[in-house]
């Protein structure tokens, strides 16, 4: 009966990945068209320069090298099919075949095309992710019966956001949530090393996995010893090196701390970057400079002292109660949220993790569900305000509702607040 559940379960992931595939056809954001060119240029050039040289049509790359070998993996894929095609146009001379192949590559050389494939890669990645979640939690459990940990991939798999942001967006958000994933997992079996590894390669794929760092590091630092820190510091010095070699510009590796600063604190200097937080519930989203001055200070001063006075306050908590999975999990939706909460230059797809975290919560209680649900149904609301595609006027009207937005803010620190109760008062179940 179990392995039945787990192949049905496998079953609907791929049906709908396939789902996913077709509804995403028709569109995509802008950010898709910046790594269609990225893709071009770096399956004709390669990695070298590539952070150096300018790219036709695109903004200049701002992410860490993974997701570009992600691209440069699938541009390479998609050339080989399309060579694939035309191998078998110019060999096989039946009708049919001729005829199919005639109208699949002019297809195959369009924008549309390399861009649709170019969401493949976070679409597998949404499947891994659930699988992952469906392990962890099966791991939190603390029991071998699949029923919730298998409810809690279905959910995630079925949530709006992934399927938008993966699917209609064309964004990469889900590569670096399934090494995240990867880590966590890694982290509640006791191998500390692995999961040191795959933490950093998450970060090297978007330095927003940066923001759930801080409890993982508490709990290397409380379950390892030197011996451990000091193999994860190497590795990860290591790791770092080889991944950043193919794009060295200059011998000088002291470039990537740079670098790595300016991709974390975001391409804009404004303020709220189309986040339902707590600085659009004080402004709005009227693209404030963050260093606009508030109370004497700059608004990012204010971001980073919120961010650092309640981050202190989570770790204290933290320190407080008993090192399980429970203070984990909690103490990983805390950070993650707390950063889309208030750091500054912050944009809708930073609540990624927290969505992550709110349901592998589900496990420990039932009242999670209907907070992860919420959670999942305000970070789409978040995706779709000011791209509203596709059109629906009802909910262009609703989320141009800046009464609404506010409402949904006071929401989520309400949930946040919530969390700090939980972390501080309740015992693990």
């Amino acid at each position: 009966m179990k392995h039945s559940k787990i192949k049905l379960f496998l079953f609907f992931l791929i049906l709908f990945s396939i789902i996913k595939l077709v509804v995403g056809y028709p569109c995509h954001h802008q950010d898709a068209d910046h790594y269609y060119y990225w893709s071009v240029f770096l399956g004709k050039n390669g990695f070298n320069h590539f952070y150096e040289w300018g790219i036709p049509n695109a903004m200049p790359p701002t992410y860490p090298p993974v997701i570009y070998y992600v691209l440069y993996l699938n541009r390479k894929l998609y050339q080989f099919i399309h060579d694939f095609v035309w191998y078998f146009h110019l060999r096989i001379a039946l009708y049919p075949v001729r005829r199919n192949t005639s109208l699949l590559i002019p297809w195959l050389e369009t924008k549309t095309a390399a861009i649709w494939f170019n969401k493949i890669p976070a679409i597998i990645a949404d499947c891994i992710n659930a699988i992952f979640i469906y392990q962890i939690a099966l791991l939190l459990s603390k029991t071998k019966h699949p029923k919730i940990p298998l409810i809690l991939g279905i959910i995630f798999i079925l949530s709006p956001p992934v399927w938008y942001s993966s699917a209609i967006w064309g964004q990469t958000d889900s590569l670096y949530l399934m090494f995240l994933l990867i880590s966590l997992k890694y982290l509640i079996q006791q191998h500390l090393l692995i999961s040191m590894i795959f933490l950093l390669i998450s970060i090297l794929t978007k330095p927003t996995a940066a923001y759930a760092a801080p409890v993982f590091l508490y709990f290397f630092w409380k379950k390892g010893n030197w011996q451990i820190w000091l193999k994860g510091f190497l590795w990860s010095l290591i790791l770092v090196f080889f991944i950043y070699l193919p794009f060295d510009q200059s011998g000088n590796f002291l470039w990537i701390i740079p670098f790595f600063k300016s991709s974390l604190s975001g391409e804009l200097n404004q303020m709220v970057a189309n986040a339902f937080n707590f600085w659009a519930l004080l402004f709005g989203f009227d693209n404030r400079p963050d260093f606009s001055l508030f109370f004497g200070k700059p608004l990012y001063f204010w971001g980073y002292f919120f961010y650092l006075f309640f981050s202190l306050l989570i770790l204290i908590l933290l320190v407080r109660r008993k090192m399980d999975n429970y203070s984990l999990i909690l103490s990983g939706f805390l950070f993650s949220f707390l950063a889309f909460l208030v750091l500054p230059r912050v944009h809708e797809r930073y609540f990624y993790p927290t969505l992550i975290f709110s349901i592998l919560l589900c496990v420990f209680s039932k009242g999670w569900l209907v907070i992860s649900l919420l959670l999942s149904m305000i970070y789409f609301l978040n995706l779709y305000h000011f791209w509203w595609v596709p059109w629906f006027e009802p909910l262009v009207s609703f989320l141009s509702n800046m009464t609404i937005i506010r409402i949904v803010v006071l929401v989520e620190i309400f949930i946040f607040l919530y969390g700090l109760v939980r972390l501080t008062f309740l015992r693990s179940k």
